[in-house]
């Protein structure tokens, strides 16, 4: 048999994780409207919260966003998750230095 072998194609959340990649891709963070230099507002918001020091937290489309750093900076355990494969590769390239293993 045969088979015929297709290209990979996104098939996360109707082809969005694409979209998503592409504009990753091809914008610097500035260029992002949500990006932050400093994500001051959410820190205030987490500060709020009756979290102690060893529970983790999830950042939900955190993408390439600098919270991660922040709560990271701050010693707290942090997941983040993205549809953009390419946006967690630039959190990736900052914070973990080159041929680190992956927490």
């Amino acid at each position: 048999m045969n088979a015929e072998r297709r290209p990979a194609r996104d098939v996360s959340f109707g082809g969005m994780g694409a979209r998503w990649d592409e504009l990753y891709r091809t914008r610097r963070g500035d260029q992002l409207s949500w990006t932050q230099a400093e994500p001051a507002m959410s820190l205030r918001l987490i500060d709020q919260l009756p979290l102690s020091e060893e529970d983790a937290i999830v950042d939900v489309g955190g993408g390439a966003d600098t919270l991660v750093d922040a709560l990271s900076a701050r010693g707290r355990r942090v997941t983040v998750l993205d549809i953009s494969r390419h946006a967690l590769n630039r959190s990736r390239a900052r914070l973990i230095p080159p041929g680190a293993p992956l927490p």
